[in-house]
């Protein structure tokens, strides 16, 4: 294993990229349908997909914090090796 993660831990690396994987898609869908719906620029078509762009970046951040939290005490550890 790489530094040593255990399982749960691989477990939320491994659901976080999943959640932001399928947010990523959930986003293309949105922005491809609110096109196909707004022939025009519309307001609410802006606020859609900059809705659905936005819950994206959530899920971004949570995950990349999950990934601090994982990683750094090993990452930290391997350089405090000497």
């Amino acid at each position: 294993m790489v530094f040593g993660i255990s399982h749960y831990e691989w477990l939320a690396v491994l659901i976080c990229c999943g959640l932001v994987l399928g947010m990523e898609v959930i986003n293309m869908a949105v922005e491809a349908a609110v096109d196909i719906a707004a022939k025009s620029r519309d307001p609410l078509a802006k606020k859609a997909k900059d809705a659905a762009a936005g819950a994206s970046l959530v899920v971004c951040v949570f995950s990349a914090a999950v990934g601090l939290i994982v990683f750094v005490p090993y990452i930290i550890a391997l350089f405090n090796q000497k």
